[in-house]
């Protein structure tokens, strides 16, 4: 595959099938399926609140109709509806994946922070003008400083 690709660009029927739990079908399907069943809760959830406010106002002895809500209003608690439970379905869809990439990326953004701070101890360590006592510099101390910057390097490529 990759001399193929050195070579010419690759084309559709050249590549590989992708394994079943990498297809983006089976992803769309549990999407869509978490989103509807978060929705038909959301929706009952809204129709429960509702009736509830209305039996409340019947006990209060409140004669009054309920007043309608607007279509703009509606539209409003509609919206706030679909985005909740969308969010929620896309957590609940993906939210694992998320999660362990940035388990991964954290330790990785800190390393990355590590390296100027090598750089400089190494500076500190080699240029004869910041040496104040050279009994301080030690071949252990040389060692130890490139022995970090393999180990943060080392780190931050395997997280």
């Amino acid at each position: 595959l990759l001399e193929a690709g050195f070579d010419h660009p690759l084309e559709a029927d050249e590549l590989p099938t992708l394994p079943a739990q990498d297809m983006a079908e089976l992803h769309v399907k549990n999407l869509e399926e978490a989103w509807l069943e978060r929705k038909t809760q959301a929706v009952m959830l809204a129709r429960q609140k509702d009736e509830a406010a209305l039996q409340d106002r019947q006990q209060a002895g409140e004669t009054q109709a309920a007043v309608p809500l607007s279509a703009e209003e509606e539209d409003k608690k509609s919206k706030a509806i679909h985005e909740k439970t969308l969010l929620g379905a896309v957590w609940s869809t993906f939210g694992t994946a998320f999660l362990m990439g940035g388990i991964w990326k954290v330790p990785q953004d800190i390393l990355s922070f590590a390296s100027p701070f090598l750089v400089k101890a190494m500076y500190k360590y080699v240029d004869p003008k910041e040496a104040v006592d050279p009994s301080q510099q030690t071949w252990a101390k040389g060692l130890g400083i490139c022995f970090m910057f393999f180990l943060v390097q080392y780190v931050a490529s395997v997280a």
